[in-house]
């Protein structure tokens, strides 16, 4: 083999060898990243669970609301950043509130319970928060539907209908199901009337989501104290 060939073959190897060595390391920074996601996203649901209290409004204070900003914060930074077309395959299907400084009621004597307290997103534009509410010692299903328009970096929403269920929620019922049957019209409502939601609008934005939490705000970042943040983490079917 000729002094060349020799000179080529080696620069090739060389160069392999380099080629190699960025992609491994390239491999190893995705890790890293994912693995930081993953143990921010750990770390938000266990804190949610932690500050959650039985009753939605008991738990809405500036201190663990500041210290959830934090780590959502840490988390939005570490993930890519996707629009919310981009993420609403993800966005889609049954979701447990974890957490959120939005109280459903602040009346005594009326619980919306933290173990019932659900969100359901079709890819259909609609969307019901479903909630079991304690009132006076009886239970009760509360179903709100919603339909969204899907932008760049938010979602419109706006409440289209509202009303106590006769009976109280489920265990075991599949949530999507129950949507189901709450857009065939076959929820029997209770002789209550709601609270009057229905024609308010607004707007969400999906700051992050994967296949075990979802975190919600107005679009704005968790620090912007314009917006309410919710915590979410998937669930198929009623507690």
């Amino acid at each position: 083999m000729n002094k060349t060939k020799k000179t080529l073959l080696l620069f090739a190897s060389v160069l392999m060898i380099g080629i190699s060595f960025t992609a491994c390391d390239k491999d190893d920074d995705n890790d890293d990243n994912q693995a930081a996601i993953i143990e921010m996203r750990d770390n938000i649901l266990a804190a949610a669970e932690a500050a959650r209290t039985a009753c939605d409004h008991d738990d809405n204070t500036a201190e663990i609301r500041a210290s959830l900003n934090t780590m959502v914060e840490e988390l939005v930074a570490l993930a890519p950043q996707r629009t919310e077309s981009e993420k609403a395959s993800e966005v889609a299907g049954g979701w447990l509130q974890i957490w959120s400084d939005n109280p459903f009621t602040t009346v005594d004597n009326i619980c919306f319970d933290t173990d019932h307290i659900y969100q359901i997103v079709s890819l259909d534009g609609y969307y019901y928060n479903i909630s079991q509410v304690d009132a006076f010692g009886s239970s009760l299903g509360y179903f709100i539907r919603g339909i969204y328009e899907s932008q760049e970096d938010a979602l419109p929403v706006e409440f289209t209908d509202a009303y106590f269920s006769m009976a109280p929620l489920v265990s075991g019922t599949d949530l999507l199901d129950l949507v189901q049957t709450a857009e065939n019209g076959e929820i029997v409502p209770a002789q209550i009337p709601p609270t009057p939601v229905v024609g308010i609008t607004g707007t969400l934005g999906n700051i992050y989501v994967d296949e075990e939490l979802r975190i919600i705000t107005d679009g704005s970042s968790a620090v912007a104290n314009s917006s309410d943040l919710y915590i979410m983490r998937r669930q198929a079917a009623v507690q």
